[in-house]
């Protein structure tokens, strides 16, 4: 009866190992299955993507036509002084500094300095205020003020109500600044 006994522990033993060993297959299997349907979707997925990015290159850039739909002219910017209140005159100068490219990107920074001779700050906020209204997306992000009268008594005159009788005057610098898509074709 011992040798019965220890056969039938020996197959009861190998039928566990058995069904360990093929609920460890069913288990690989079944990982390998999702694994490789992860795969699958994922070269799907990665087709798709190559077939967009070569049609994408084969496409011409919006930035072909112009930088700007209404480029920011030294006219225009005399013409919105004028709106603001100012004189032509008090617009001492306008210079477009060089464009800053910027880094690992298709974009550039274009400035323009804009010089102003004794306007008031209410003519500088509205000018500044138009510019930023307009389509270009130009933005003021420089502001220099210096004080526009050679006797600093001149614009304290004051009423006989010991008001001001006309409003401050400054001389100012803006920097116009604009963030612009240089980018004209697919270079690769």
């Amino acid at each position: 009866m011992k040798g019965y006994s220890t056969t039938l522990f020996s197959l009861i033993a190998g039928e566990i190992v058995l069904v360990i060993l093929i609920s460890i297959f069913c288990l690989r299997l079944s990982e390998s299955k999702s694994a490789f349907e992860d795969a699958f979707a994922n070269e799907r997925h990665s087709r798709r993507l190559k077939a967009d990015i070569l049609q994408l290159r084969s496409m011409e850039s919006i930035a072909d036509e112009s930088k700007l739909t209404e480029e920011l002219s030294n006219s225009r910017i005399i013409q919105i002084a004028a709106e603001s209140g100012m004189r032509e005159d008090q617009v001492a100068g306008i210079q477009r500094l060089t464009p800053i490219q910027i880094e690992k990107t298709d974009y550039q920074q274009d400035d323009i300095a804009i010089e102003f001779r004794s306007a008031t700050m209410q003519e500088l906020i509205l000018f500044g205020l138009k510019v930023e209204g307009l389509e270009d997306a130009s933005k003021v992000t420089h502001i220099s003020l210096r004080d526009a009268s050679t006797n600093a008594n001149s614009r304290r005159t004051r009423g006989d109500s010991g008001e001001r009788t006309e409003p401050e005057r400054w001389n100012a610098e803006l920097i116009l600044t604009q963030i612009v898509f240089t980018a004209t074709r697919a270079s690769r």
